[in-house]
């Protein structure tokens, strides 16, 4: 079984978080470049400005997952920053959006603690579950996020649905910005 917990920055488990994404990101899928990640950590300046959910195994109390959600601030949303959007749609307003990034789960790490298939492919639902009950917290309404068409078409085959907002480009791979409804995403996700 899993435990999905909000992190603080201050937390020890925090760097546990940086440290999955560097294993994930840099070393398993290869999206970033080793060279721009020092001391084996995956991070950038929209860190301190996001919430942070660690997916902890509760038997090993390894972290095999995180997500996290940028909140507005004066950085703005890397989807808006490095993406183009097609003409002629509407936002909510960026006070209540935030943007979904860095959803990692370690796979291999999965393996090695002997999770059952079935029961890791239940952890994306879960995550994407609890960071939607987070942003609720947080009054936030609509969600961006970046992703890759399988990431995309992984959620929807899982009743998670987003809508493309934007067009592809090659940004850490080939992705495109999408934009979610919080009340959609949690409806759909048939875990209410």
């Amino acid at each position: 079984m899993f435990s999905y917990v909000v992190v603080e920055q201050h937390s020890p488990m925090y760097k546990e978080i940086l440290a999955l994404r560097y294993r994930v990101y840099v070393e398993q899928y290869k999206f970033e470049n080793k060279d721009d990640h020092q001391y084996g950590v995956e991070t950038d300046v929209y860190d301190s400005k996001s919430i942070h959910i660690a997916v902890v195994n509760d038997e090993s109390k390894c972290v095999v997952g995180t997500v996290r959600f940028i909140l507005n601030s004066e950085l703005g949303f890397p989807a808006k920053s490095f993406f183009e959007f097609y003409d002629g749609l509407v936002f909510e307003s960026d006070e209540k959006c935030a943007e979904i990034s860095r959803i990692s789960i370690d796979r291999l790490l999965l393996k090695k603690l002997k999770v059952p298939k079935q029961e890791s492919e239940h952890i994306l639902k879960c995550l994407i579950k609890k960071l939607a009950e987070e942003c609720l917290k947080n009054n936030i309404s609509h969600v961006y996020a970046v992703m890759e068409e399988p990431l995309f078409l992984k959620l929807r085959m899982n009743n998670i649905v987003f809508t493309k907002v934007g067009y592809d480009k090659q940004y850490h791979g080939v992705r495109a910005p999408y934009y979610g409804k919080i009340v959609e995403i949690l409806k759909g996700s048939s875990l209410l």
